[in-house]
Protein backbone atom coordinates (compact mmCIF):
# COMPACT_ATOMS: atom_id res chain seq x y z
CA UNK A 1 0.00 0.00 0.00
CA UNK A 2 1.64 3.53 -0.75
CA UNK A 3 0.39 6.90 1.18
CA UNK A 4 0.25 9.73 -1.18
CA UNK A 5 0.24 13.06 0.80
CA UNK A 6 -0.33 16.24 -0.95
CA UNK A 7 -0.66 20.03 0.19
CA UNK A 8 -3.26 22.22 -1.89
CA UNK A 9 -1.77 24.48 -4.48
CA UNK A 10 -0.77 27.91 -3.65
CA UNK A 11 -3.14 29.82 -2.65
CA UNK A 12 -4.08 34.10 -2.79
CA UNK A 13 -2.43 34.21 0.60
CA UNK A 14 0.63 32.50 0.15
CA UNK A 15 1.60 34.23 -2.25
CA UNK A 16 1.05 37.17 0.24
CA UNK A 17 2.85 35.46 2.91
CA UNK A 18 -0.71 35.92 5.08
CA UNK A 19 -1.77 33.22 7.70
CA UNK A 20 -4.54 30.90 6.68
CA UNK A 21 -5.76 28.39 9.56
CA UNK A 22 -9.50 28.08 8.70
CA UNK A 23 -9.80 31.59 6.86
CA UNK A 24 -10.77 29.87 2.90
CA UNK A 25 -9.02 32.02 0.17
CA UNK A 26 -8.70 30.02 -2.81
CA UNK A 27 -6.35 28.63 -5.13
CA UNK A 28 -3.97 31.61 -7.23
CA UNK A 29 -3.24 30.91 -10.56
CA UNK A 30 -0.05 29.22 -10.04
CA UNK A 31 -1.74 27.23 -7.41
CA UNK A 32 -4.40 25.96 -9.83
CA UNK A 33 -1.33 25.42 -12.10
CA UNK A 34 0.04 23.49 -9.70
CA UNK A 35 -2.98 21.25 -9.23
CA UNK A 36 -3.10 20.58 -12.90
CA UNK A 37 0.66 19.54 -12.86
CA UNK A 38 -0.23 17.00 -9.88
CA UNK A 39 -3.46 15.89 -12.05
CA UNK A 40 -1.42 15.23 -14.72
CA UNK A 41 1.30 13.44 -12.05
CA UNK A 42 -1.59 11.62 -10.41
CA UNK A 43 -3.85 10.57 -12.96
CA UNK A 44 -1.81 7.50 -14.46
CA UNK A 45 -1.49 5.83 -11.00
CA UNK A 46 -3.99 3.66 -9.21
CA UNK A 47 -5.52 5.55 -6.65
CA UNK A 48 -8.16 4.06 -4.23
CA UNK A 49 -9.24 6.98 -2.52
CA UNK A 50 -8.80 9.96 -2.50
CA UNK A 51 -9.19 12.80 1.00
CA UNK A 52 -9.15 16.32 1.15
CA UNK A 53 -10.08 18.78 4.20
CA UNK A 54 -13.37 21.02 3.19
CA UNK A 55 -11.58 24.45 3.62
CA UNK A 56 -11.45 25.65 -0.70
CA UNK A 57 -7.96 25.81 -1.67
CA UNK A 58 -7.47 21.48 -0.58
CA UNK A 59 -11.09 20.94 -2.57
CA UNK A 60 -9.75 22.76 -5.58
CA UNK A 61 -6.78 20.91 -5.36
CA UNK A 62 -8.26 17.24 -5.33
CA UNK A 63 -10.65 18.16 -7.66
CA UNK A 64 -7.87 18.06 -10.21
CA UNK A 65 -6.52 15.02 -9.20
CA UNK A 66 -9.82 13.17 -8.74
CA UNK A 67 -11.30 13.63 -12.61
CA UNK A 68 -7.71 12.50 -13.52
CA UNK A 69 -7.59 9.48 -11.36
CA UNK A 70 -11.48 8.93 -12.25
CA UNK A 71 -12.50 9.34 -8.48
CA UNK A 72 -14.87 10.58 -5.96
CA UNK A 73 -13.05 12.73 -2.74
CA UNK A 74 -13.99 11.81 0.72
CA UNK A 75 -14.06 15.20 2.50
CA UNK A 76 -12.85 15.01 6.17
CA UNK A 77 -13.21 17.87 9.00
CA UNK A 78 -10.53 16.21 10.59
CA UNK A 79 -8.20 17.36 7.61
CA UNK A 80 -8.66 20.70 7.92
CA UNK A 81 -5.84 23.35 9.24
CA UNK A 82 -5.97 24.28 13.27
CA UNK A 83 -7.81 27.43 13.76
CA UNK A 84 -5.66 30.63 14.29
CA UNK A 85 -8.37 32.77 15.37
CA UNK A 86 -6.85 36.68 15.10
CA UNK A 87 -3.70 35.73 14.01
CA UNK A 88 -5.47 34.65 10.62
CA UNK A 89 -4.90 37.34 7.52
CA UNK A 90 -2.06 38.84 9.34
CA UNK A 91 1.47 38.73 7.85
Amino acid sequence: MNLYIVRHGETTWNSEDRIQGHSDPGLSRKGLSQARLLARRFGSMRLDRIYASPLQRALETARFIATAAGKKIIMREGLKEVMLGDWEGMT
